[in-house]
C-alpha cells in the first residue's frame, strides 16, 4: 500500500470512528432488544447481563416522567436529561419494571415533539435523528391500551463514539388498565342498553 493510499484509508476510518450513528440507532431487532450500540467501547454503567446499574459510579443522566401513574391510552411527557454536560445520542423504551430484560414486553408508543428524534422498534422505541449535543430532550409517550403493569423507561445514552452509558432508568411508573373516560363510557353504554331493554319491555 502506497503512503497516499494509506492516508486515504486512515481518513476514512477516522470519519467512521467519529460519526458513529449520527442519524440514530439502526431500526433492527438486535438494537431494539439489547439497546446496545455497536460502538467501540462501553464505559460507565456497562451491561452485566442483568441490566443492573453500577452504583459505584454516579449516573450522569436521568429520565423524568410528568406523572407516575398513567391511565390506558393517556399521553405523558418523558424527559431525558444530562445532569452533567450533554449527550450526543440515545435510544429509549418503556419496559416491565420487574424485568427490563424481557424484550417481549415493550409498552406504549412514543411521539417525537420535534425533528431531533425519530421512532424505531415499531413505535415502542425512540432515538436521535441527527448529530447534536443535547442538554435534554422531551418526548410524548402514550400508555398501552388495557394494560395494568409497572414499567420503567430505560435508555442507552451516547456521549461519543467511544463512550456510552447503558441502564439509565426512570422511577417506576404505574399503568392502570382503564382511564376514567373509558370507565364512564362503559357505564354510559351499559345504562343505555338497560334503558333500551326496559323501554322495549314496556312497549311489548
Amino acid at each position: 500500500m502506497t503512503p497516499s493510499n494509506f492516508a486515504v484509508v486512515f481518513i476514512l476510518l477516522l470519519v467512521v470512528t467519529v460519526q458513529g450513528y449520527p442519524n440514530g440507532a439502526p431500526d433492527n431487532a438486535e438494537i431494539c432488544n439489547t439497546l446496545k450500540p455497536k460502538h467501540y467501547q462501553i464505559k460507565g454503567n456497562t451491561s452485566s447481563g442483568l441490566w443492573e446499574p453500577n452504583l459505584s459510579q454516579p449516573l450522569n443522566y436521568s429520565i423524568h416522567v410528568s406523572r407516575m401513574s398513567v391511565s390506558s391510552g393517556q399521553a405523558v411527557e418523558v424527559l431525558l436529561q444530562a445532569d452533567q454536560s450533554y449527550f450526543e445520542g440515545f435510544i429509549l423504551q418503556a419496559r416491565s419494571a420487574s424485568n427490563t430484560l424481557d424484550v417481549s414486553k415493550r409498552y406504549g408508543t412514543f411521539k417525537p415533539l420535534d425533528e431531533d428524534a425519530k421512532l424505531i422498534c415499531s413505535g415502542a422505541g425512540i432515538t436521535h435523528s441527527k448529530h447534536y449535543k443535547w442538554p435534554n430532550i422531551t418526548f410524548s409517550w402514550t400508555a398501552s391500551k388495557d394494560t395494568q403493569e409497572k414499567i420503567k423507561f430505560i435508555a442507552t445514552v451516547v456521549t461519543g463514539y467511544k463512550t456510552y452509558f447503558m441502564n439509565v432508568e426512570s422511577d417506576v411508573v404505574e399503568l392502570s388498565g382503564s382511564s376514567t373516560g373509558d370507565i364512564l363510557s362503559s357505564v354510559n353504554i351499559l345504562t343505555f342498553t338497560v334503558l333500551q331493554a326496559f323501554m322495549l319491555t314496556i312497549l311489548m
